[in-house]
């Protein structure tokens, strides 16, 4: 692609309010148009606030913004968040102002609705009483004409701000026929896509070979000057007419078409100078290649000859500059972002959490952040460093506020597990703490059938409450058995693994020094680094489910009454456990089957005892079947992760929302994020503020 930089100069009789170097650094109470818009009725109000402006003659001099009911001085932002706001109810096909056709599903003007009354209305009919002195311009449709396509001629004035602009991008993505005329050139069929590609070569060659109409067998199927069209048959004689009508039906559509568009280019016109495309501008281009140089003759057939020039913009390039890039590259972002605030260890880590958050956000989440922090959804061809600096010289910028809403350490506990091997002594701290709660639980229910058996069993009611209460103790009993045999089993398998890492080691020291290079099977050590993250993963998941098991747990201790019915934090930790388990079992055998490949690499490689090729494949097949079977467990512990956490989930939820939410500030584009104390309640509170952006500014 190539890169271009458009440079104006303006003339003496040109307003030179339309000066692009204004638009990044408007203030508001500065000499210009005051355009007011009502977020709720952004076309309606769009449409009457720009016809004001044209009928006062005032439709090229600069603006500021104020949006109704909402707070926001506009230096330039809210200029940004206006023009992204139209465009994204403009160019959605149920507002009937464009509509997406062909398979790049790009957007042309709605046509004709067939009476189905899907086409915009325009509101200046209930709107304008009043008789308007007529302009007339040739080419150009009249005033009364122009009102009853006010909003194709509103949605070409909004391209032509964004045009000098220049910095803000939209998601206009226009069909390259309309591109082309906005750019004073004669549309063709290739500007419809891909599909009408093959239309046109046909064209050509019954240009080329007056007997390939007859091949072809073509009728005048879409009738625009004749009657009957079905019925003419196409052949050397009428083949220009032929393909003249089809051209025109194919790119310019119906009658109604023709006016929308028209008005569209009116409008594009008329909010700038044409001369700012064409005359006066230096294109620095990359190479020589143009894709818009002409010959003489066609030139003669422009309507716009006498201005055209070999450095005018091609309609690709033109829909680079108002639509630009379509891909927001994360890394790029994090590169060209200043952090304002704090300083340190504590910055280090919230930095990494929101970057964190905007990786794991899809791409309408991307738009939505940067939307609401600098007024655009799409960043200009160039990426980030194509978007204006802010008042302090950066390009985005995150500012960290202090944050008074604090969170209780037992939740702080459950969202901060980590994924990593604990040591003897933590495992054993944790699993003896949740043994000590569960015997309190047994012991409440003990008391209770003491109770019972003092006051003697009376009825069917104390009788089913005496089975539960034994039921429940035999199950905790149970409980308790497997953790002390999990926590002894914790440091058998902790001191073996130490045993084989140290084994490993010396085999390695002894390889380098014999100049070496350690071999082994790298299926094999893949498997080996996927079961040690399984092993991690199934670990915290019972430390989670454990955590969350303790906290119920205390609090029903307290009020010493045995609990009936099983809570789910209960089946989450015994699911956990089972998953645990059945996790060992797998990557147990599968560190005793590579450790047994490397050996005999090891042994073969020292010349020590050859790997039989026999007992080398039995091996490497029997960890392919261990492989498929620890990738079921990781899908399993995965869905597990996923139950125990949806209701912490929930209640991290709602006890976030007491937290303040994050500003953005569209006019310096910067974002203020209150320092979260975790970072699950950093996204969900920059998720709240974005799914709430159409409240406005202001909103809180």
């Amino acid at each position: 692609m190539r890169r271009f930089h458009i440079t104006p100069s303006f003339e003496d009789d040109i307003d030179r309010d339309v000066s692009p170097s204004y638009y990044s650094n408007s203030q508001q109470g500065s000499s210009g148009n005051e355009v007011r818009i009502d977020r709720q009725k952004i076309l309606e109000t769009t449409e009457i606030q720009l016809w004001n402006l044209r009928k006062e003659k005032k439709l090229k001099k600069k603006s500021y913004v104020i949006f109704e009911n909402e707070f926001g001085s506009d230096a330039g932002g809210l200029l940004a968040e206006w023009c992204t706001e139209y465009f994204k109810e403009a160019t959605n096909p149920l507002n009937g102002i464009f509509r997406h056709h062909g398979k790049e599903m790009r957007l042309t003007v709605f046509g004709d609705d067939h009476g189905q009354d899907k086409c915009r209305k325009s509101p200046i009919q209930s709107q304008q009483k009043q008789s308007l002195p007529l302009i007339k311009n040739q080419d150009e449709l009249s005033d009364e004409e122009l009102k009853d396509y006010l909003p194709w001629w509103t949605a070409g004035v909004m391209i032509g701000k964004v045009l000098l602009l220049q910095k803000v991008s939209t998601s206009c993505r226009l069909d390259y026929s309309i591109w082309r005329q906005l750019l004073g050139q004669s549309p063709c069929i290739e500007d419809l896509g891909e599909e009408e590609q093959e239309v046109a070569q046909r064209m050509r060659n019954m240009l080329d070979d007056p007997e390939y109409c007859k091949q072809i067998d073509l009728s005048f199927e879409i009738s625009i000057e004749e009657e009957d069209g079905q019925n003419i048959q196409v052949n050397s004689m009428n083949q220009s007419e032929y393909i003249n009508l089809y051209a025109k039906r194919k790119i310019f559509g119906s009658d109604k078409s023709i006016k929308q568009r028209s008005a569209l280019f009116q409008g594009f016109r008329e909010s700038l100078p044409y001369e700012y495309l064409f005359s006066d501008h230096i294109l620095i281009l990359q190479d020589d290649a143009r894709e818009n140089d002409i010959n003489d003759q066609q030139q003669s057939n422009s309507k716009y000859k006498e201005i055209i020039t070999p450095t005018q913009l091609t309609p690709k390039e033109l829909d680079d500059i108002i639509c630009g890039s379509q891909e927001i590259d994360v890394s790029e972002w994090e590169r060209f972002c200043h952090y304002d605030g704090i300083k340190g260890q504590q910055s280090e880590q919230q930095s990494q959490w929101i970057w964190n958050i905007i990786r794991r956000m899809n791409d309408k989440q991307r738009r939505d952040l940067l939307q609401f922090s600098t007024g655009v959804r799409n960043l200009p061809i160039g990426g980030f460093a194509r978007l204006p600096l802010n008042s302090d010289g950066y390009v985005f910028e995150i500012k960290w506020v202090s944050c008074n809403v604090k969170i209780n350490d037992e939740i702080i506990q459950l969202f901060s597990v980590k994924q990593n091997r604990e040591s003897i002594s933590e495992y054993k701290k944790r699993i003896d703490e949740y043994i000590n709660a569960l015997k309190a639980e047994a012991n409440i229910h003990e008391c209770a059938i003491r109770a019972l058996n003092e006051n003697k069993i009376k009825n069917a009611e104390q009788m089913l409450m005496f089975n539960i209460y034994k039921r429940n103790i035999e199950l905790i009993k149970k409980d308790i058995e497997e953790c002390e045999i999990e926590n002894n089993q914790y440091e058998i398998n902790m001191n073996s693994n130490l045993i084989v890492d140290f084994d490993s080691l010396i085999q390695q020291r002894t390889h380098l020094n014999r100049g070496l290079t350690k071999f082994s099977s790298q299926n094999a050590n893949e498997i080996q680094k996927l079961a040690n993250e399984a092993e991690l993963k199934a670990f915290a998941n019972e430390k989670i489910a454990y955590i969350a098991d303790i906290k119920t747990t205390t609090i029903q201790n307290r009020s010493n009454q045995p609990l009936i019915e099983l809570n789910i934090q209960r089946i989450n930790s015994r699911k956990s456990r089972q998953r645990l388990q059945q996790t060992l079992q797998i990557t147990k055998l599968i560190h005793s089957v590579t450790c047994e490949i490397e050996k005999k690499s090891n042994q073969a490689l020292i010349n020590v005892e050859q790997y039989d090729d026999d007992l080398e494949q039995a091996h490497l097949m029997e960890l392919n079947e261990l492989e498929e079977k620890l990738l079921i467990e990781i899908r399993l512990n995965d869905q597990l992760k996923s139950e125990i956490n949806k209701q912490q989930i929930e209640q991290l939820e709602e006890e976030s929302l007491r937290f303040p939410l994050p500003k953005g500030h569209t006019c310096f584009n910067s974002i203020d994020i209150p320092l979260y104390q975790l970072e699950e309640i950093m996204e969900m509170r920059i998720l709240y503020a974005l799914n709430n952006t159409d409240n406005g500014f202001g909103f809180n």
